[in-house]
């Protein structure tokens, strides 16, 4: 349970039964014990609710505590024998900056891969990744399809704010 309010514009992530959150300071409460008992976050800060002590633990972004973040495209069909992008694949809550590593895969949507009509593989891969233009708000992905073959997939990133 959390409710919102207005504060000084840094923003905290927070989980509950609901998932992760990125509110700003001063916009979690829990069993009545707002965040704002926690001194001075940075932009970025993980903070998590110690039920058995009654209280809000912080965890900075700039150590200890990392705020990790999935997303994924909708299904895309990949280029036979070409590249396709930039395709993007936005987080659901931003961060607050571009300080953040990402590990991206993309899982075919086919039983097995065509026959290599080209001597790279994997059939159908990663061909190049960017942030997009907005900070924090996710990557531009492009792919590559190796084969002659028809694919289609889903594009899946890890983020791991540094």
């Amino acid at each position: 349970m959390a409710t919102m309010s207005s504060t000084d514009g840094k923003l905290v992530t927070y989980v509950d039964d609901n998932g992760l959150h990125t509110v700003p300071f001063g916009a979690v409460e829990l069993n009545g014990l707002n965040d704002t008992n926690i001194a001075s976050p940075s932009d970025g800060d993980l903070l998590t609710y110690n039920a058995a002590q009654g209280l809000w633990i912080n965890k900075p972004s700039s150590g200890g505590g990392r705020v990790i973040v999935t997303a994924r495209s909708i299904p895309t069909s990949f280029t036979q024998g070409g590249v396709t992008g930039p395709i993007a694949v936005s987080f659901a809550v931003p961060f607050a900056d571009n300080n953040y590593t990402v590990q991206v895969t993309v899982l075919g949507d086919e039983v097995a891969p065509e026959t290599p009509t080209l001597t790279q593989a994997p059939a159908v891969g990663i061909s190049y990744i960017a942030f997009q233009a907005v900070l924090g708000v996710g990557v531009n992905v492009w792919i590559t399809n190796n084969d002659s073959g028809a694919h289609t997939g889903v594009i899946h990133v890890t983020a791991v704010h540094d």
